[in-house]
């Protein structure tokens, strides 16, 4: 979804990742950021605010219906993104859980014996997967070590 994203705004990733963009101005007397005026902004600044909507259009229109009503109350596309987050990858502690036992699952990959070479590899491949999704990727040359350590000896 990332590349999807940057593809068609890079700014876009960034409103989603850092947070939308306020346009303020300078309170002299008190000496503090203030939220400046709809009518004050310039071109600049209204297109900035908008990629924030865009982004939001741009991730409701990936979702199902089901985590669409999950974020469809969240006003700002970092909350739909940290939301979706946690729906896919789960809390912290659940992500390192994740980790855990697809980990034992890559280390103790062996080819079934009634296994064929591209259902195994399709196992493997999947397992690998989701380990990068949850940001644990391998080394291509350790996943191939892996896999010529899984095929039977004979």
């Amino acid at each position: 979804m990332s590349i999807y994203i940057r593809a068609i705004d890079y700014e876009m990733w960034d409103i989603i990742t850092d947070g939308p963009f306020m346009s303020s101005t300078l309170n002299v007397v008190k000496n503090e950021l203030m939220p400046k005026p709809r009518s004050e902004w310039t071109g600049t600044e209204t297109r900035k605010v908008q990629v924030n909507f865009k982004a939001i259009n741009t991730l409701h229109c990936a979702l199902t219906p089901t985590e669409f009503n999950k974020v469809s109350r969240c006003t700002i596309a970092k909350q739909v993104w940290e939301k979706l987050r946690i729906i896919h990858e789960g809390t912290s502690q659940v992500k390192e859980s994740k980790i855990a036992l697809l980990t034992h699952n890559y280390e103790m990959f062996k080819m079934e014996p009634i296994e064929d070479i591209t259902s195994m590899f399709d196992r493997f491949t999947n397992i690998t997967n989701k380990l990068s999704q949850l940001r644990k990727p391998i080394l291509e040359h350790e996943l191939v070590k892996r896999l010529l350590r899984s095929l039977p000896k004979n």
